[in-house]
């Protein structure tokens, strides 16, 4: 685990892994487990109510969307 966004109720993690994982903060269960966004370790994590966003060394910033449920997701390339 490289990176870590503390909410009220999810815990986000960034980790060389490629993954971005969201955890209840309650539980401790893994509610999401986010991949394929990144080809490169993930450095930063952040989120709010309703986007995590992460950033890493493939210089990539991915917003994963939950407004709509698990299915949104989108990324954003530095050029």
């Amino acid at each position: 685990m490289r990176s870590v966004a503390l909410g009220p109720d999810f815990i986000v993690t960034g980790s060389y892994d490629l993954s971005v994982k969201i955890w209840d903060r309650m539980s401790g269960i893994l509610v999401a487990d986010l991949t394929g966004g990144h080809i490169g370790k993930i450095f930063c994590v952040a989120a709010d109510r309703t986007k995590v966003v992460s950033c890493g060394e493939d210089s990539r910033i991915c917003i994963w969307d939950f407004s709509r449920g698990m299915e949104g997701i989108g990324w954003l390339k530095n050029e």
